[in-house]
């Protein structure tokens, strides 16, 4: 099924930001948790190509929260609107969605691994993997992402795949 991601926006106008981050975190966890066994903390979603990636509970904080005024998080609007975005871009259902195997920004401690990169440059829009021990992904992040950003993050890496723009 391809999706178009404008249809998935979460609206949160004229929320509250305390009840705009309290309505993400549900949604959060109502698309990405495992609701058969919530004790375990996170869900399994397929990538693109069947691997399994595993979104926990625990990285809601460093997935919708930038460094604010004095080094403070600050809850962001603009990456809580697209919380559900995050699926179908991984799962590879977005047309324009490409996937990177880039170096993390600690490549010298472990010059073999490798993170994944899904990026949908025509929003500009980034979803970050990080490698798991088994063979499989954690989500690490998600976030608009500037043009600039963009061509850095893949500078060092390789596309892997792509899942092109329908007419």
């Amino acid at each position: 099924m391809i999706l178009d991601l404008r249809q998935l926006l979460l609206n949160l106008d004229g929320l509250p930001m305390q009840e705009a981050e309290r309505a993400t975190f549900e949604k959060y966890l109502d698309l990405y948790m495992d609701k058969t066994n919530p004790e375990r903390g996170f869900g399994l979603l397929a990538a693109h190509d069947g691997a399994h990636v595993r979104i926990a509970q625990s990285r809601f904080e460093h997935a919708f929260y930038t460094k604010g005024d004095c080094g403070r998080n600050a809850f962001d609007l603009g990456r809580a609107t697209r919380v559900a975005w995050i699926g179908p871009i991984i799962q590879g259902s977005v047309p324009g969605t490409e996937c990177w195997a880039v170096p993390p920004k600690e490549a010298h401690r472990r010059p073999r691994a490798r993170n994944r990169l899904y990026l949908i440059r025509h929003e500009p829009y980034v979803v970050w993997l990080e490698p798991s021990q088994d063979g499989g992904w954690w989500f690490s992040s998600a976030y608009p992402a500037g043009y600039g950003d963009i061509r850095r993050y893949c500078r060092l890496g390789r596309q892997t795949w792509a899942r092109k723009k329908t007419p």
